[in-house]
């Protein structure tokens, strides 16, 4: 079910208010997130994220052609199956 039109899109304010030239101090080169129904916005191009897919955390650069989209479509939550040979 797709979120209604005048609601907008949902970007938690933690995440536009990091500032990754601060933390290269502190040498934190990636933001951890669980926000994983986040919708990717201009202002986060070129961030490091990591986002925690139910087990660990999967490493992602956001580029321009993600904008618009979620930040769970780039986290898969479940292994692809692999078959014995016989």
């Amino acid at each position: 079910m797709s979120r209604s039109r005048w609601k907008f899109y949902y970007t938690p304010y933690s995440l536009i208010k990091w500032n990754p030239s601060e933390d290269k101090k502190k040498k934190r080169v990636f933001y951890r997130t669980f926000f994983r129904n986040c919708t990717i916005t201009p202002k986060l191009v070129g961030l490091n994220l990591k986002i925690y897919n139910g087990m660990n955390y999967v490493t992602i650069t956001i580029t321009k052609d993600m904008i618009g989209q979620k930040l769970g479509e780039f986290s898969p939550t479940r292994k692809r199956p692999i078959f014995k040979k016989k």
